[in-house]
């Protein structure tokens, strides 16, 4: 599917632009909402709550806002996503096509997204300190399988290189790049390595993702060895889907705080007795490890 046949709010993000300086951003990233079958209302509140009082610079919501991309469930999640705080990056998952609706699927699959959710997505952002630019990875052709149009890498190329070479480049898709040990799930990219390393050359040092239900934060390398640019893949677990993945099966949201030299990935875990996200392991990146000395990276 090329870029012109999607509908035109998600081709053309508009772009909003911080203009105040501030040395400090942060992200709230959550992902695979899931209104329908499963569905726990309980933390899906809680994460609305937690928004509001972490006052975050900005959210990005990662995609399968819907289990079946019913209108009744797309009507459900707008009414969730307009009480969180703008400004807010919201991408379409595989679940929010139609999977039963086959003339649907092949011929207006993102009508339903399109007409609840999109306007809600306020675009490209740059925060100063990073920038977020969003690409809908979804096939309708595939069950599962991610995929990257070339129109987009080239967009996504072209938009890394008009920043400023301090500025934290942080790219938002839906699907993840590689397995992890305990929790296999099918959507992996096709040419997922190709596809990562071109990301990472393009000068991108961060991608948040969804899709496998279970937050995880990894360097590229962890899953491609033969990967020399240093890139990091951050998963958001489900937020309100009962059907949670790994070891643990928890239901969880991250949060990113940028600064000029340093970038902090935190895990939010969701506590079963105290029925409330709870702050969890860190993981912390120096900018100086994106950076080359000589032939070498110095990570």
């Amino acid at each position: 599917m090329a870029s012109n046949d999607l509908p035109r709010e998600l081709v053309c993000r508009p772009q909003t632009v911080f203009l105040e300086q501030a040395s400090q951003r942060r992200i709230l990233h959550c992902s695979d909402i899931h209104v329908g079958r499963r569905f726990d209302p309980e933390p899906a509140e809680k994460l609305v709550e937690f928004a509001r009082n972490l006052r975050p610079d900005a959210i990005v919501v990662t995609g399968d806002l819907t289990m079946r991309a019913r209108r009744s469930q797309f009507r459900r999640v707008r009414a969730m996503l307009q009480r969180l705080p703008h400004p807010l990056i919201v991408i379409p998952g595989n679940h929010d096509i139609p999977l039963y609706n086959l003339p649907m699927r092949l011929f207006a699959p993102f009508r339903n997204y399109a007409r609840y959710i999109a306007d809600l997505d306020d675009g490209t952002l740059d925060l100063g300190v990073c920038a977020v630019w969003a690409v809908n990875t979804v096939c309708p052709y595939m069950h599962q399988k991610g995929w990257f149009r070339e129109e987009d890498m080239r967009a996504l190329e072209i938009w890394s290189q008009s920043l400023a070479p301090d500025t934290w480049r942080i790219v938002v898709v839906h699907q993840h790049f590689a397995n992890t040990p305990d929790n296999p799930r099918p959507g992996i990219y096709f040419r997922a390595a190709y596809c990562l390393r071109r990301l990472a050359q393009a000068g991108v040092h961060l991608v948040l993702h969804g899709h496998v239900h279970q937050s995880g934060v990894f360097l590229g390398r962890e899953f491609f060895p033969q990967l020399e640019e240093p890139i990091v893949v951050a998963a958001a677990g489900t937020v309100s889907s009962g059907r949670t993945r790994g070891n643990d099966r928890i239901y969880q949201f991250n949060l990113l705080t940028c600064s000029r030299n340093t970038l902090e990935i935190e895990v939010w875990n969701w506590n079963t007795q105290s029925r409330t996200f709870e702050a969890g392991p860190k993981r912390l990146f120096e900018k100086e490890m994106f950076m080359k000395r000589g032939s070498s990276w110095r990570s």
